[in-house]
């Protein structure tokens, strides 16, 4: 048994629309099909059809739904006044995300820029700070590379001075040994 149907928002705005509907879906009781909603009752808050206010609603104060359509509307009125805050209030809210969003991804690219250029910044220091040592290391392998140059020289002077010490040496020994023979 179904008790409403739904309407898409822009057929409700619809006056041809709704007053089509109002001729061809006039309100007949689900209950008792050939009798119209005639009655508003005010306790369950929903319209009846005669047979229901004598079978259902007995005790009930019913009165005749054209009495109760004003002040329907008016509470209808006033829920789409409160749904027209409610929806700006949304919409506000909608708005203030956005620009928090934004503003949340405008700082991370602002601090994915801070951190590159300390990135950069440290790295020009490390370059600098690798060149000076690099300079220091190659000063000091100049220096000892001259002294180790400078103690092969040396070595290479005494060994050739032994070499003839020993040459001179040994055609000494060999013309004495010549001479006593």
């Amino acid at each position: 048994m179904k008790l409403h149907s739904v309407i898409r928002i822009e057929k409700v705005t619809d006056p041809k629309y709704m007053a089509k509907i109002a001729i061809v879906k006039a309100p007949y009781c689900w209950k008792h099909q050939r009798e119209k909603f005639r009655y508003y009752c005010t306790v369950c808050n929903k319209l009846v059809c005669r047979d229901c206010t004598i079978l259902d609603h007995r005790d009930h104060e019913c009165i005749e739904a054209k009495r109760q359509a004003p002040d329907t509307r008016e509470d209808l009125e006033a829920l789409l006044e409160q749904a027209d805050q409610q929806m700006e209030n949304y919409v506000q809210h909608i708005k203030t995300g956005k620009e928090g969003i934004e503003n949340i991804e405008s700082k991370a690219r602002e601090q994915c820029q801070n951190v590159e250029e300390t990135f950069e910044a440290v790295v020009k220091t490390l370059r600098s700070n690798r060149d000076a040592l690099c300079s220091q290391i190659m000063t000091i392998r100049e220096k000892k590379v001259a002294s180790v140059q400078n103690d092969v020289r040396e070595a290479a002077k005494w060994v050739k001075s032994m070499r003839n010490a020993q040459t001179v040496s040994e055609k000494s020994l060999r013309s004495t040994t010549r001479g006593k023979s």
